[in-house]
């Protein structure tokens, strides 16, 4: 007897307080989003599931128990603001903007937000890549990304920081092209690199300086104490002084095979 009345009361005391959750925060999708008169403030119009309408005046509560909040302003972390694009023709309810909010007497305050679409473009074709374990990133619609990726050095972690991307995709929107920026702390491989998706690159390292690539036959290498050039033609526009001594820099005289110049000076 006193079993089942304690499982009752128990049973009792979770409904009230799933009851008193369901009162407060809500979860729903966004349907619309704008930017407010009050300093350009984020509002999103919310449509979400209610609790019974039946025990509510609130006019927000339509009879088949779909909450509906318009022009809600948002809050989220301090510095982090977006917006949603509209759904495509064909999205499933799911592909939006999901939110939790919480309900106050004017209203809610969407504060916490999960959108299906941005993992989707972020591992496109099912590659299930995104994020890795110890990873986080700050991502875009259109499958961009800033990323922290976390390694464990032997003086302490640290991060592998990515910014990408990726365009000119193909039928299955596997890009087939991408812009990239990186910083790389792996010990034995610390470096920066900025690459183009055409092949331009520029990058630095410990053991080979700064290297500037224009493609497979263009090159520029600076390291300490040496510069590196390869082209096909190299101009150089001005006064050009060549040799250890610029400051004793003469004029090229004439010779057997040039002319002179005012322009080119050598030293010894």
């Amino acid at each position: 007897m006193l079993r089942k009345f304690v499982e009752k009361s128990v049973k009792q005391i979770v409904s009230e307080a799933s009851r008193s959750f369901d009162a407060v925060i809500g979860f729903g999708r966004v349907t619309g989003s704008s930017l407010g008169d009050n300093n350009g403030s984020i509002l999103y119009d919310i449509e979400g599931v209610g609790f019974d309408a039946n025990n509510t005046q609130d006019p927000a509560f339509t009879t088949d128990n779909s909450e509906i909040r318009s022009q809600q302003e948002v809050y989220s972390a301090l510095g982090v603001v977006g917006r949603p694009p509209a759904s495509a023709p064909g999205d499933y309810p799911d592909l939006l903007l999901q939110t939790m909010h919480a309900r106050v007497s004017d209203g809610s305050i969407p504060f916490a937000f999960r959108d299906p679409r941005i993992l989707k473009w972020l591992n496109v074709g099912g590659a299930k890549t995104v994020p890795k374990e110890g990873q986080t990133a700050f991502a875009g619609y259109g499958g961009s990304f800033l990323s922290f990726e976390t390694l464990d050095e032997s003086n302490g972690p640290t991060n592998i920081c990515v910014l990408y991307c990726p365009y000119s995709r193909d039928e299955n929107g596997v890009p087939q092209k991408a812009h990239m920026f990186m910083l790389d702390p792996t010990a034995g491989n610390e470096s920066i690199a900025l690459v183009h998706a055409e092949g331009l690159a520029i990058t630095m390292t410990k053991e080979n300086g700064i290297v500037m690539t224009a493609g497979p036959t263009t090159m520029l290498s600076i390291a300490p104490g040496k510069i590196l050039g390869v082209a096909a033609a190299v101009s150089l526009q001005g006064s050009v002084s060549l040799g250890a001594n610029p400051a004793l820099a003469v004029p090229l005289l004439p010779g057997v095979a040039s002319p002179p110049s005012l322009s080119v000076f050598v030293s010894p």
